[in-house]
């Protein structure tokens, strides 16, 4: 178990609601990226690809999801968790820091895990239902890289 692990189920469940949102959004997002960047026969257009970025970008510098009927804003802990988390991220990638890569990629496992996969399937439903910033089909993409990331059998179909 790691100090990660500690830090995110320590959350109360609905900031874990909303983080399971967040990550869902962001691991799509992700997807998407990848399929444009890779010519993926399902890339989307460099348009929506765009818009996708923006709007997952947007949710996670400002830690808050503008969703079609309600809008998701965190907590004051949670945005500091996960400012932590994001300066890891652009130290590891944007920097090549192997050791802040490893931290980034404990932190993000640690952050899926509390959230579990029943509580993220929930989170790509909200965002199929209210988030018409990426084609509705593509959060399954997001759920299937969760669930391949997390070593979880569970798909997009369940």
């Amino acid at each position: 178990m790691s100090e990660w692990d500690g830090v995110f189920t320590a959350l109360s469940p609905v900031e874990l609601e909303k983080l399971a949102v967040l990550r869902v959004l962001e691991c799509t997002n992700g997807v998407c990226q990848h399929r444009f960047r890779e010519n993926h026969p399902e890339a989307l257009s460099i348009e929506d690809t765009r818009i996708a970025m923006a709007f997952s970008m947007s949710s996670i510098k400002r830690m808050k999801i503008e969703l079609s009927n309600q809008t998701i804003d965190f907590d004051a802990d949670t945005k500091a968790i996960m400012a932590e988390v994001r300066t890891l991220y652009i130290d590891g990638f944007k920097n090549s820091d192997k050791n802040s890569q490893d931290k980034f990629y404990e932190a993000s496992l640690a952050c899926l895990n509390a959230c579990g996969i029943e509580r993220l399937k929930k989170a790509r439903d909200l965002l199929i239902k209210e988030c018409n910033q990426l084609p509705s089909y593509t959060y399954n993409w997001g759920i299937d890289y969760i669930s391949r990331f997390m070593n979880n059998e569970d798909s997009a179909e369940t």
